[in-house]
Protein backbone atom coordinates (compact mmCIF):
# COMPACT_ATOMS: atom_id res chain seq x y z
CA UNK A 1 0.00 0.00 0.00
CA UNK A 2 1.27 3.55 -0.41
CA UNK A 3 2.12 5.68 2.10
CA UNK A 4 -0.76 6.91 4.36
CA UNK A 5 -1.48 10.57 5.26
CA UNK A 6 -2.81 11.04 8.92
CA UNK A 7 -5.89 13.69 9.16
CA UNK A 8 -7.32 14.67 12.44
CA UNK A 9 -9.47 12.22 14.05
CA UNK A 10 -6.85 9.62 12.70
CA UNK A 11 -8.57 8.81 9.07
CA UNK A 12 -6.36 7.64 6.59
CA UNK A 13 -6.90 8.50 3.18
CA UNK A 14 -4.90 6.59 0.73
CA UNK A 15 -4.18 7.74 -3.25
CA UNK A 16 -4.39 4.03 -4.25
CA UNK A 17 -4.51 0.54 -1.81
CA UNK A 18 -1.55 -2.08 -3.88
CA UNK A 19 -3.05 -5.45 -4.23
CA UNK A 20 -1.00 -7.82 -5.45
CA UNK A 21 -3.57 -9.81 -7.09
CA UNK A 22 -3.28 -12.42 -10.38
CA UNK A 23 -2.48 -15.80 -11.42
CA UNK A 24 -1.94 -17.48 -7.41
CA UNK A 25 -2.48 -14.66 -5.43
CA UNK A 26 -5.45 -12.72 -3.86
CA UNK A 27 -6.44 -10.48 -1.65
CA UNK A 28 -8.79 -9.30 1.46
CA UNK A 29 -10.41 -6.88 2.86
CA UNK A 30 -11.65 -7.22 6.81
CA UNK A 31 -14.63 -4.62 7.79
CA UNK A 32 -14.69 -4.19 11.05
CA UNK A 33 -16.78 -2.11 13.27
CA UNK A 34 -14.19 0.97 14.97
CA UNK A 35 -14.56 -1.20 17.84
CA UNK A 36 -11.45 -3.05 16.08
CA UNK A 37 -9.46 0.21 15.65
CA UNK A 38 -5.82 -0.38 15.60
CA UNK A 39 -6.29 -4.00 16.28
CA UNK A 40 -4.48 -7.21 14.96
CA UNK A 41 -6.69 -9.21 12.27
CA UNK A 42 -4.67 -12.34 12.35
CA UNK A 43 -5.37 -14.71 9.00
CA UNK A 44 -4.45 -18.70 9.19
CA UNK A 45 -4.36 -20.75 5.73
CA UNK A 46 -6.48 -24.25 6.33
CA UNK A 47 -3.22 -26.14 4.74
CA UNK A 48 -0.87 -27.77 7.13
CA UNK A 49 2.30 -25.43 6.04
CA UNK A 50 0.59 -22.59 6.00
CA UNK A 51 1.52 -19.35 7.65
CA UNK A 52 -0.19 -16.76 9.95
CA UNK A 53 0.12 -13.64 9.01
CA UNK A 54 -1.61 -10.13 10.67
CA UNK A 55 -2.64 -6.69 9.26
CA UNK A 56 -4.09 -3.88 11.52
CA UNK A 57 -7.09 -2.45 11.44
CA UNK A 58 -7.34 1.13 10.98
CA UNK A 59 -9.91 3.95 9.72
CA UNK A 60 -10.29 4.89 6.04
CA UNK A 61 -11.44 6.64 3.81
CA UNK A 62 -13.61 4.44 0.85
CA UNK A 63 -14.57 5.66 -2.23
CA UNK A 64 -18.47 6.08 -2.26
CA UNK A 65 -18.75 4.33 1.59
CA UNK A 66 -16.79 7.28 3.70
CA UNK A 67 -15.09 6.28 6.75
CA UNK A 68 -14.54 2.52 7.23
CA UNK A 69 -12.65 0.12 9.56
CA UNK A 70 -10.40 -2.33 7.35
CA UNK A 71 -7.65 -4.86 7.46
CA UNK A 72 -5.74 -5.16 4.15
CA UNK A 73 -4.06 -8.62 3.28
CA UNK A 74 -2.77 -7.48 0.01
CA UNK A 75 -1.24 -10.59 -1.18
CA UNK A 76 -2.61 -14.66 -0.15
CA UNK A 77 -2.57 -17.61 -1.86
CA UNK A 78 -5.97 -19.37 -2.57
CA UNK A 79 -7.89 -21.13 0.04
CA UNK A 80 -9.35 -21.29 2.94
CA UNK A 81 -8.44 -18.94 5.85
CA UNK A 82 -9.71 -18.83 9.50
CA UNK A 83 -10.02 -14.62 10.97
CA UNK A 84 -9.29 -14.66 14.91
CA UNK A 85 -7.82 -11.67 17.02
CA UNK A 86 -6.10 -11.73 20.41
CA UNK A 87 -9.37 -11.15 22.14
CA UNK A 88 -12.00 -13.24 20.10
CA UNK A 89 -9.89 -16.49 18.97
CA UNK A 90 -11.43 -17.59 15.96
CA UNK A 91 -14.21 -15.11 14.57
CA UNK A 92 -14.35 -15.92 11.27
CA UNK A 93 -13.57 -17.38 7.86
CA UNK A 94 -12.40 -16.07 3.92
CA UNK A 95 -12.23 -18.20 1.02
CA UNK A 96 -9.27 -16.47 -1.27
CA UNK A 97 -9.37 -16.90 -4.61
CA UNK A 98 -6.69 -16.07 -7.26
CA UNK A 99 -7.10 -13.12 -9.56
CA UNK A 100 -9.89 -11.75 -6.75
CA UNK A 101 -10.39 -9.72 -4.08
CA UNK A 102 -12.36 -11.02 -0.84
CA UNK A 103 -14.14 -9.02 1.37
CA UNK A 104 -15.72 -9.48 4.67
CA UNK A 105 -17.45 -7.90 7.97
CA UNK A 106 -16.17 -9.33 11.10
CA UNK A 107 -18.77 -8.40 13.81
CA UNK A 108 -18.19 -7.92 17.25
CA UNK A 109 -20.23 -10.04 19.57
CA UNK A 110 -21.94 -7.58 22.40
CA UNK A 111 -20.52 -9.47 25.02
CA UNK A 112 -16.82 -8.94 23.94
CA UNK A 113 -16.88 -4.95 23.47
CA UNK A 114 -13.96 -4.51 26.44
CA UNK A 115 -11.76 -2.79 23.84
CA UNK A 116 -9.00 -3.20 25.38
CA UNK A 117 -9.39 -6.86 25.54
CA UNK A 118 -9.41 -6.88 21.55
CA UNK A 119 -5.83 -5.42 21.00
Amino acid sequence: MRPAEEHPGGVRDHVAAVLDIGPGVGALVVYTSPDLAEAEIHVTPSTPRGTTTHSVVHARRAPGRGEVHAAVFPALSPGLYALSTAGLGVCGAATINEGCVTETTLAVPERKRNVEDLR
